[in-house]
């Protein structure tokens, strides 16, 4: 295991963990490694996030948000760290040091599993927009209104973001976008700055399905 893989499984999992410590499992990430290539996932019952496979009965560990923390503040401060994983134990060394970590087996499978249903699905609306210009609009209208929620209408070759404010005004942003449907969907506009601040691409591609789901 890399430094930079395990990383990015980290950073692109741990942001959607529940907060609450009585929400376990939900306060973990599930971690687990096939074909040499390190597969996590987690949810906090409102998002989910998965780097790499999704998890189908593969031999996985639960890996608490805190421990996932502590890991990342020791390869931040610590150069040439060498992973491992036995007995359930996560081992990271470097020279003059050690840190052992304990994993959790999952016994959860039916929790993670269902996570899939969510992705078991052809989206009928892609959209491709500049990750920088979504994430000024989204910040900008979030912040003038002082409201969490955030609202995205498509409407003919234009995007427009949304929301209201504690005194009822509403605040828009309109983006260019090459699209014929028409569609409103609603997010914690916290939660949708916070994956596009993740996402290294200059470019990406938002998917709509407008099939509920359970």
């Amino acid at each position: 295991i890399t430094e930079s893989e395990f990383v990015q499984s980290i950073k692109m999992t741990s942001f959607s963990c529940a907060p609450d410590f009585d929400e376990h499992p939900y306060t973990s990430i599930l971690w687990f490694i096939e074909d040499g290539k390190i597969n996590s996932q987690s949810s906090d019952k409102h998002r989910i996030s998965i780097f790499g496979n999704k998890y189908n009965l593969q031999q996985s560990y639960l890996l608490s948000k805190t421990i996932s923390d502590i890991v990342l503040f020791y390869i931040d401060k610590i150069s040439n760290v060498v992973f491992s994983l036995h007995n359930s134990k996560l081992h990271l060394t470097w020279d003059g040091g050690e840190l052992s970590c304990n994993l959790e087996k999952n016994t959860y499978e039916k929790v993670f599993l269902n996570f899939n249903q969510f992705f078991d699905y052809k989206f009928n609306l892609s959209l491709d927009l500049e990750k920088e210009a979504l994430i000024k609009s989204v910040k900008f209208v979030s912040n003038i209104a002082n409201s969490h929620m955030i609202n995205l209408t498509l409407d003919i070759n234009k995007l427009v973001i949304s929301a209201t404010s504690n005194e009822k005004n509403a605040v828009v942003d309109t983006l260019e976008v090459e699209n014929y449907e028409v569609l409103s969907v609603s997010y914690v506009s916290s939660h949708l700055i916070r994956v596009l601040d993740l996402l290294d691409s200059k470019k990406i591609k938002l998917n709509f399905n407008k099939t509920k789901r359970p």
